[in-house]
């Protein structure tokens, strides 16, 4: 089971690299924003005066930081079920690599697909009048 392990991470060597990276980053970003009040602000929302399907990602993690899974969850609700569900498909791609999930696979590319709509729909619907609740705690 560990040479499976092993052999399995120096496959993705390069993409646990840019994982590692990116999270790095993140971890970095989290600390500045948790002891200043520096935020990077959504230039969308500034152009337009919108919110962008990504807005409430920065009070979602920094929230799940703090195990306030409700609230989290309520500050993007798209990425909120997006995120487990491409962690699965990501699993399920390197345990078991069937062929429509690897990229390019029909099911693979279907989600994509899926995803892109859903995230064009939302950031649409969540700036309709009747719908604020879809908006980060901070704009409602």
């Amino acid at each position: 089971m560990l040479q499976k392990i092993k052999d399995t991470a120096r496959r993705h060597r390069k993409g646990l690299t840019v994982a590692a990276v990116i999270l790095s980053i993140g971890l970095i970003y989290f600390i500045i924003i948790q002891f200043t009040s520096f935020r990077i602000p959504c230039l969308f929302r500034k152009i337009t005066g919108f919110a962008c399907p990504g807005c409430g990602i920065t009070a979602l993690i920094d929230k799940l930081a703090h195990f306030e899974l409700k609230a989290a969850v309520s500050e993007n609700y798209a990425v909120s079920l997006l995120v487990p569900i491409y962690l699965i498909i990501y699993a399920v791609r390197i345990i078991f690599k069937p062929r429509c999930l690897q990229n390019n696979g029909k099911l693979f590319n279907a989600f994509v697909w899926l995803t892109l709509i859903l995230l064009i729909l939302f950031g649409i619907i969540r700036n309709i009048s009747g719908f604020e609740f879809l908006l980060p705690s901070y704009m409602r």
